[in-house]
């Protein structure tokens, strides 16, 4: 049947799951010929494959007709099904990347922006999430000091849609990073104070190992004080 191998295709181009692509499908299939019909159309998806089944136009007295789309038929759809696709693909997307926020992510530059860094961030292993961080949102002593390749530690404050790409938005300066840098390395501590870029201060119970201050402040290019007890 050819809807099998059109599942297979949608799915590998937009990420999407069988489930959500019938229901783009049934609900643009329904929309389309209910406007080119001039009648009531339900659209189901049956044993023969993609049913549709027109009612008289002056309500669902009766049947008139019961016809199975073939795949040749969609072509005339095409345009509104890529949009839907691709809104679908989004939210999609979006439900996936939302557990990132809050979080921190090593981040690849590539370039500047009209003041905005454009980076690639590693969401996880062999996933590549294209990410942005302002100017504000960087240290002043980092403004404009990135190279091309090099890789830095930011923190996800949230989404945002570019060029119908889902992308994180970035932090620099943020309390809630030297959190997550020493989180990412086992410690908990609790960033109390910070002047991005001179010095932050961080509350924990427990001792930490001085290799996490070392790398936390090496990363962020300023001193760590770290204060123990409740």
């Amino acid at each position: 049947m050819w809807l099998k191998a059109y599942f297979d295709e949608i799915a590998f181009k937009y990420g999407l799951c069988e489930d959500e692509i019938k229901g783009i499908l049934r609900q643009t299939a329904e929309q389309f010929y209910t406007h080119k019909l001039r009648c009531p159309v339900l659209c189901e998806f049956t044993s023969e494959g993609l049913t549709l089944r027109k009612y008289q136009a002056n309500g669902f007295g009766g049947k008139e007709s019961v016809f199975s789309l073939r795949r040749a038929d969609l072509r005339h759809m095409a345009k509104a099904l890529q949009n839907a696709f691709q809104a679908q693909a989004i939210v999609a997307k979006q439900r996936c990347l939302k557990p990132f926020i809050g979080t921190a992510v090593h981040c690849f530059f590539l370039r500047y922006e009209q003041e905005v860094g454009v980076f690639y961030a590693e969401a996880s292993e062999g996933i590549r999430i294209p990410a942005y961080c302002s100017l504000r949102s960087t240290p002043i002593h980092e403004r404009n000091t990135y190279t091309p390749g090099q890789m830095l530690w930011f923190h996800v404050t949230g989404l945002s849609e570019k060029d119908r790409e889902v992308c994180f938005i970035l932090s620099r300066t943020t309390e809630r990073l030297v959190d997550e840098l020493f989180r990412l390395q086992g410690s908990t501590v609790h960033c109390v104070n910070r002047i991005s870029g001179a010095r932050s201060l961080v509350q924990t119970e427990k001792r930490i190992p001085k290799a996490h201050i070392v790398f936390t402040a090496n990363e962020l290019k300023e001193r760590v004080i770290v204060r123990y007890g409740k």
